[in-house]
């Protein structure tokens, strides 16, 4: 670009927020752009303003040093003194520790740290904040999505949640472009289920029922199998998770389709008429039902004509 035709610092302040302008200082700090930053700290809209607000801002901190937002804001600030980085890491560091149990906050610092180039104190940042409020799962995962790795998101964002990895794999990463991202998860959702109940019952068999929730613990742990292809070890635990709680419809009627899958009709009919004895005016049973018998029909023609 020629440099008659690059908007003036002065210009680019203007146009902009306090937020979006930290963004723009630290990616001129990142590419070695010193002279426009230098540029800027001269520029009336900063003198007059800024380096006031900056002043104030120490102020309030000296007089109240555990007030939350006082950090966040001198952290935006920082780049208005030469020989302090702009990232301002001082002050998103105490931002942080006065903020453990502020979600709104912690996400406003990790959004900072990551414009600012600092993943790691992002990636901190959005994991505490998915331990208060898991609902925002689906918001960062967007968010770090083709960005961070899967497995740097398992381990260093996620919580340590067999429901919330099996969300993700079944709406974020449902896609085919999706598959070797949706196997990680459902892998890691296997594998933290089995931890979890180990853990409580030591190194028993991880089938042997010890709580009320065991039944939602076979259903996820069979969920998981199924997406993942293990249809015969889906169908194990579904089983299990039905023989707990035997009037979960939808629970048998996933345990109909993963027996189609495997082409058995006979074991697909059964579970469908237990279906029917639970609810006899779900249409959506008794057309499944019509839909397996034609199956096995199929299947038993093709059997005979294969004959010798």
């Amino acid at each position: 670009m020629n440099p008659s035709e690059r908007a003036s610092p002065s210009a680019e302040w203007e146009k902009t927020d306090l937020e979006n302008l930290y963004q723009t200082v630290n990616d001129w700090n990142s590419t070695g752009q010193q002279e426009r930053l230098a540029e800027l700290r001269e520029t009336p809209a900063v003198r007059e303003n800024l380096i006031n607000a900056r002043r104030h801002l120490l102020i309030a901190q000296r007089v109240c040093p555990m007030m939350p937002d006082v950090d966040l804001q001198l952290a935006m600030l920082d780049f208005l003194e030469p020989t302090v980085s702009p990232q301002g890491l001082t002050h998103l560091q105490r931002a942080i520790s006065l903020n453990r149990a502020n979600p709104v906050a912690l996400d406003s610092i990790a959004h900072l740290a990551d414009v600012a180039g600092m993943i790691d104190i992002a990636l901190g940042c959005w994991r505490r904040e998915l331990e208060l409020t898991p609902d925002a799962i689906q918001r960062i995962a967007t968010l770090l999505k083709g960005r961070v790795s899967i497995e740097d998101q398992i381990e260093r964002v996620f919580p340590a949640s067999p429901r919330i990895l099996m969300e993700l794999a079944t709406t974020l990463y449902a896609n085919s472009t999706d598959g070797n991202s949706r196997e990680l998860l459902l892998q890691r959702c296997i594998r933290m289920l089995i931890e979890q109940r180990q853990q409580i019952v030591g190194d028993e068999d991880p089938f042997v029922e010890i709580s009320t929730n065991e039944a939602e613990y076979f259903y996820t742990l069979g969920q998981a199998h199924g997406l993942l292809g293990n249809y015969e070890a889906a169908v194990d635990c579904f089983r299990q998770a039905l023989r707990i709680s035997p009037t979960q419809l939808n629970w048998r009627l996933e345990l109909v389709n993963l027996l189609r899958k495997q082409r058995r009709f006979a074991a697909a009919v059964k579970q469908a008429e237990l279906c029917l004895t639970i609810d006899p005016n779900r249409k959506e049973t008794v057309e499944l039902l019509r839909q397996i018998h034609t199956e096995q029909s199929t299947q038993s023609d093709e059997s005979t004509e294969s004959r010798p």
